[in-house]
């Protein structure tokens, strides 16, 4: 299997700019088919591969240009200019093709549907593929919350909205990001990483984006395994294939905040890291990384 390339991780607030060329509505106006043509923009170094950060990129923007779209999911007219949706939790499962089989030059398709809306949240299903092929490359579970831009809470969908969807009303929350101790067990070994929020990593909400979150604890782990700081996650990060990031926002971070980002592994399976990131004052999300077993087993 062929990990993600040894390169910079992504800036996702760099590469701001949207890379859907088309997105259409499928007929009974459920899914939308959102088709990238060129995802080279968010390949830096030029080798012809997406990392995890820039794949969560493509989807948020997925994601988003379905919100977008003209009476796609029944959105764009609960949207308005004092209320939005934040993306607070998401399950990315990456599969093996991704690595193996996928350049940034191919062309590519993310179908986005809706699968449960709740009082003031809603979650997209999202799978990734090569178009021309339909392979499935990766899938998302995206939690998203119906939030009041001036008090940065969630507020009730309009009764319209949740009468659309009447159906996902009724079905079962899917579960997306299992929470962990904000704090690890205390003879838990931790490698903890600084970084200051610039004014690069700010999204159009006025926060820190969900991708520069993970890219964050990207960093913290390419640091800890140079330093030896896991058991199996060893010397280039780069050599482990991500198989599975979920993560769980508590609160925002905002420009020139002070972020410690505090990694340990899990004990029973090392070949799983924990994320915590906080500022002195709160926590402000908690994040996993599952890397593939075979792979980090021919590392030891």
């Amino acid at each position: 299997m062929t990990p993600f390339p040894r390169r910079t991780i992504t800036n996702p607030s760099v590469h701001s700019q949207s890379a859907i060329m088309d997105c259409k509505l499928s007929s009974d106006s459920k899914t939308a088919h959102c088709t990238f043509n060129d995802l080279s923009q968010f390949d830096q170094e030029k080798t012809g591969k997406l990392d995890p950060v820039g794949l969560l990129t493509v989807i948020r923007q997925a994601v988003e240009s379905g919100w977008s779209m003209h009476d796609t999911f029944g959105l764009a007219a609960s949207i308005s200019k004092d209320a939005n949706l934040f993306l607070i939790a998401n399950c990315l499962d990456i599969y093996p093709l991704f690595y193996s089989n996928f350049s940034t030059q191919m062309p590519a398709q993310c179908d986005v549907s809706v699968v449960y809306v709740g009082r003031t949240s809603i979650v997209h299903e999202v799978s990734f593929k090569i178009k021309e092929s339909g392979e499935v490359l990766a899938t998302s579970l995206a939690l998203a919350v119906f939030v009041n831009l001036e008090s940065r809470r969630p507020r009730p969908w309009p009764e319209s909205f949740t009468n659309a969807y009447i159906e996902k009303t009724t079905v079962q929350k899917p579960s997306i990001h299992v929470q962990f101790a904000r704090l690890p067990p205390s003879d838990c070994k931790l490698y903890c990483h600084k970084t200051v929020v610039s004014s690069g990593d700010i999204d159009m909400n006025n926060h820190v984006g969900n991708p520069t979150y993970i890219k964050y604890c990207m960093d913290c782990a390419t640091f800890g395994a140079r330093d030896k700081a896991y058991t199996l996650i060893k010397g280039d990060l780069a050599d482990y294939p991500i198989t599975c990031i979920t993560y769980f926002f508590f609160n925002e971070s905002l420009l020139h905040d002070e972020l410690m980002v505090t990694s340990w592994e899990d004990r029973a399976k090392p070949f799983k890291l924990y994320f915590s990131i906080r500022t002195e004052e709160k926590d402000i999300m908690q994040c996993t990384f599952t890397f593939n077993v075979r792979h980090v087993g021919s590392n030891l």
